[in-house]
């Protein structure tokens, strides 16, 4: 291609992401979908776009993507505001990511015809739900605080357990793999990264207010969250769940109200930039896609029946720790279950690392890619059906909150969900 084509490409692409986010609000089509699709007509249906060209490319813009969206995550979740729902978020991440590894790790066994460590590694990378595709699509939905809350901290710590589950995985022998070296290892990953994301967080949260004036000071604060994940990674621990702890802090310390402003400044400069990465990260994935080879349909049928059959035991199993959801709103959870960057990064490294048996990985993840992210196109009509939502679910629920009642106990008119 050409420099005037080039440009003209992103130019078009850029454009397309604008008006697919726009046009949510009329199709109820996630852009990103709309993405997907559309690298998809670029490279493997029309070949105008070769993937080998964008392939280590595509790796290396995707953890970007993933790193300023947790970051981004983490600056809107409001310790004080969403306390409440913070349980249900936790309890729904674990034991959703618990339910779907051993399902997937139990189907590819059997399905495949593979040692039982090579198919926890399938259940390691098939277990998480993307926060890569879930916040940006939170943000063009209907829903509530507490589906919200939910939906955030179930990917958030989902692409983080993902990272840790995998890399403590190959990190192991085949030959020596103990539940006891497992946890142990998760958990020192884990607090390590935790103490970092918050001290830096804390020094930061000094330094900001005397920085923030400044020009370019934004662009100093993105180097820091940089920083950070370099940093932690070095440590042989989770970047990922450092920058989410680093968001996290700076997003809840007190802050006086000019500083304040600033901050919003700032979260609108990382939000530009995430939508920009992203918007080329999912046109990229659709261009570098593979489909598995036909004797792998059967084994990817039963991998996604497996997801799907977990992810409702998971969400009838969280229940009790979903306060204030209604049933509804459940149905809504259940089908928001997209795998995405973190499954086809973990892919190719699984299939770097391992070898040749591990040659049919990267078809089967990204088959599996697409498969979970056209549940978003149900789940965002379902939402969008459901306008009066806001208006006649709230007061109700605050009064179920008051009496410590679920708001599915209250009479159908009171939450405005007959016939629902």
């Amino acid at each position: 291609m050409t420099e005037p084509q080039i440009f003209g490409l992103v130019s078009g692409l850029l454009l397309l992401a604008f008006a697919a986010n726009r046009l949510f609000h009329f199709t109820r089509i996630p852009d990103l979908v709309i993405l997907l699709v559309t690298g998809l007509v670029l490279g493997p249906v029309l070949k105008w776009v070769k993937p080998d060209q964008f392939r280590d490319f595509t790796q290396i813009l995707g953890g970007l993507a993933l790193i300023l969206i947790l970051f981004e995550g983490g600056l809107e979740l409001k310790l004080r505001q969403g306390l409440r729902h913070f349980p249900g978020g936790v309890v729904l991440a674990f034991v959703g990511y618990a339910l779907a590894f051993f399902a997937v790790s139990a189907t590819a066994h059997f399905s495949l015809l593979i040692p039982w460590r090579d198919s926890f590694l399938l259940g390691g990378l098939f277990g998480c739900t993307s926060s890569t595709v879930v916040m940006p699509v939170l943000q063009q939905m209907i829903v509530r605080e507490p589906v919200r809350v939910t939906l955030l901290l179930e990917s958030a710590l989902g692409d983080v357990i993902g990272v840790l589950t995998v890399g403590t995985l190959m990190h192991n022998s085949p030959d020596d793999l103990r539940f006891s070296g497992f946890v142990t290892d998760f958990a020192r990953d884990a607090g390590i990264a935790i103490g970092v994301g918050l001290a830096c967080g804390m020094i930061w949260w000094k330094l900001w207010p005397k920085v923030a004036a400044e020009r370019f000071s934004s662009t100093a604060a993105f180097g820091v969250v940089l920083g950070i994940y370099a940093g932690t990674h070095a440590l042989h621990a989770s970047g990922l769940l450092a920058v989410l702890a680093f968001g996290l802090a700076l997003g809840n310390l007190p802050k006086p109200t000019a500083e304040i402003k600033r901050d919003e400044q700032f979260l609108s400069f990382s939000s530009e930039l995430s939508f920009l990465v992203r918007s080329f990260f999912f046109v990229l994935l659709g261009v570098i896609v593979q489909f598995a080879d036909a004797r792998y349909i059967l084994p990817i049928a039963a991998i996604a029946g497996a997801m799907l059959i977990s992810r409702y035991l998971a969400v009838q199993t969280s229940r009790v720790a979903l306060r204030g959801i209604t049933a509804p709103e459940r149905e809504l959870i259940f089908l928001m279950m997209p795998r995405g960057l973190i499954t086809a990064v973990l892919a190719v490294q699984v299939a770097q690392a391992e070898g040749t048996r591990f040659a049919f990985l990267p078809a089967m993840a990204f088959t599996g890619v697409l498969l979970t992210n056209l549940l978003l196109i149900p789940g965002s009509v379902r939402s969008g059906n459901q306008p009066s939502l806001v208006a006649e679910v709230l007061p109700a629920e605050e009064q179920a909150f008051t009496a410590d009642v679920p708001v599915e106990e209250l009479p159908e008119q009171a939450t405005g969900t007959t016939g629902a």
